[in-house]
């Protein structure tokens, strides 16, 4: 498909209406909670994407985003300001 010039996010909302946006919020929570925040933010994407105000959602993201700052130990500039961006777009969103 990578030849094709629909992505892939064309049909999250299919697969929110399919899962359900609840469902997948709670699979990225789980994620999270299990010290996977990477699983968690492409399952995000995808709820995200196909739901952009989900309350659950950006809760998860937001959860996911945090737990990547406080591993990150702010080391990486760059990895510490593109997350702390992440942060106040949802934070503005509220």
């Amino acid at each position: 498909t990578a030849l094709y010039d629909v992505p892939a996010s064309a049909v999250s909302a299919d697969l929110v209406r399919l899962a359900g946006a609840g469902a997948l919020a709670r699979c990225a929570s789980d994620h999270v909670a299990a010290g996977r925040p990477l699983e968690a933010l492409h399952l995000l994407d995808v709820l995200l994407a196909g739901e952009p105000d989900s309350a659950e959602g950006g809760a998860a993201k937001r959860a996911a985003l945090t737990l990547l700052l406080d591993r990150s130990e702010h080391l990486n500039f760059s990895e510490a300001m593109w997350l702390k961006s992440e942060l106040a777009a949802l934070d503005s969103r509220d």
